[in-house]
């Protein structure tokens, strides 16, 4: 029987940076997804910049970007606000 230091459940953009970050560790790592193929049907990662995106090495294609966001104003329940640039 394999032995892990780490189970991660679900390879989308969370469970994958922690597999991967785990691995560089030097954790032994298991990444288990529950379809065949990671990405299929299409995956949202949602927001994610592309400076994080840069600084944790992942480089993407144009096919894989929706839509890109230059700025964002998040509104909270009590109806406050504040602006992302």
């Amino acid at each position: 029987m394999a032995e892990y230091d780490v189970v991660v459940v679900g390879a989308g953009p969370a469970g994958s940076m922690t597999a991967k970050w785990a691995a560089k560790g030097g954790a032994r790592v298991l990444m288990v997804e529950k379809r065949q193929e990671i990405g299929s049907p299409v995956r949202c990662g949602e927001g994610i910049s592309r400076s994080w995106l840069d600084s944790v090495g992942i480089t993407l294609d144009a096919k894989s970007v929706a839509r890109q966001v230059k700025g964002a104003k998040i509104v909270a329940p009590n109806g406050s606000s504040f602006y992302l640039s």
